[in-house]
């Protein structure tokens, strides 16, 4: 496994990297490459085939985006994301099919956004890797629509925490969480300011005993909190 070094640096500072590519496909890698590169001026791209070799020499605090395709998410590349995570670096996960079967590789990850790369522009890149900087959670509509309907598909498990109680505004926001709305968007389905949003999605998070939008989605569709509470709202007509 090797890394490369920065973009436009030198030796002395490649420790350096606002992106870092790690795809072992030499063409995917290439093309991520070329989107940073012509939709973000002066961006640090470091390029590697793994994860752990390519961010070895990040330090704590690091204001990074790391790109991955989950079709090279292996066992071991599973177990190392987090460490990599602590380290203040968001994970963008790129998905090749919706329909894929390797859905479950995600599990555990502290994912930052995910798209599918059929999807794949300049502009929803750029758009993406801002939001996860944001602290939000982008995902690509058609990964969304799959993710719901692998949770129609499978039972829910019952929740481990039964006496939540959310307001009708948090159960609302929930919703729109899983489907992968930003704080403004948000603010605009339900009329509110953004503020307001910003303050509805702190309270479904403590709530959920969440840190971050990634975690309250995962429970969300793991435990059935999101059928509970969509189908009451579905039939109410209360999400827009």
């Amino acid at each position: 496994m090797t890394t490369e070094p920065v973009h436009g640096q030198t030796a002395d500072d490649s420790a350096e990297a606002d992106y870092i590519v790690a795809i072992r496909s030499q063409l995917d890698r290439l093309r991520v490459e070329q989107m940073l590169n012509r939709s973000i001026r002066g961006a640090r791209i470091r390029s590697g085939d793994h994860p752990a070799t390519a961010t070895a020499d990040l330090p704590p605090g690091s204001d990074t985006v790391l790109i991955v395709l989950l079709r090279e998410i292996d066992a071991e590349t599973q177990e190392c994301l987090p460490s990599i995570a602590a380290l203040g670096v968001k994970i963008l996960v790129l998905v090749d099919d919706a329909r894929s079967a390797s859905w479950h590789r995600l599990a555990g990850i502290p994912l930052g956004g995910c798209l599918s790369t059929g999807e794949l522009s300049e502009h929803v890149l750029r758009s993406a890797i801002d939001r996860v900087r944001a602290g939000e959670l982008p995902i690509s509509a058609n990964l969304v629509h799959a993710l719901l309907s692998r949770a129609d598909a499978t039972p829910p498990s019952p929740p481990r925490t039964p006496g939540i109680q959310m307001t009708l505004r948090e159960q609302q926001t929930l919703m729109l969480l899983v489907h992968g709305l930003s704080n403004k968007q948000i603010a605009r389905r339900l009329g509110i300011s953004v503020h307001g949003a910003k303050r509805l999605v702190a309270n479904v998070l403590a709530k959920l005993g969440c840190e971050n939008r990634t975690s309250a989605v995962s429970r969300a569709l793991r435990e059935g909190l999101y059928d509970r509470y969509r189908r009451p709202l579905d039939h109410a007509g209360t999400v827009p």
